[in-house]
């Protein structure tokens, strides 16, 4: 599972996403999960934000506060049922 956001200013995490789903196609691995988020940087991935104040700050890092927390409303749920499942002791993995 990957998650990016396209307006990313700390490093090239969608670039890298990419990459990466490149990578296991070659390989023939079990192409990866991605949530990609265009309007979000950073700050893309985690639970959402608790108050404007935090969504502002990490949007020093890429995206718009709006992007930012958009993307954690979405992916969070998201995450927490891949990880559920992926990491079931009765998971194949």
């Amino acid at each position: 599972m990957l998650v990016c956001g396209e307006a990313e200013k700390l490093w090239p995490s969608c670039p890298m996403t990419d990459q990466i789903v490149r990578r296991a196609k070659a390989k023939g691995a079990a192409e990866p999960v991605v949530f990609r988020y265009k309007d979000a940087g950073h700050a893309a991935m985690g639970a959402p934000f608790a108050d404007a104040a935090a969504a502002k700050k990490w949007s020093k890092l890429g995206g718009t506060a709006e992007g930012n927390s958009a993307a954690r409303i979405d992916s969070w749920p998201k995450i927490v049922a891949f990880l559920k499942a992926e990491l079931a002791p009765d998971s194949d993995r």
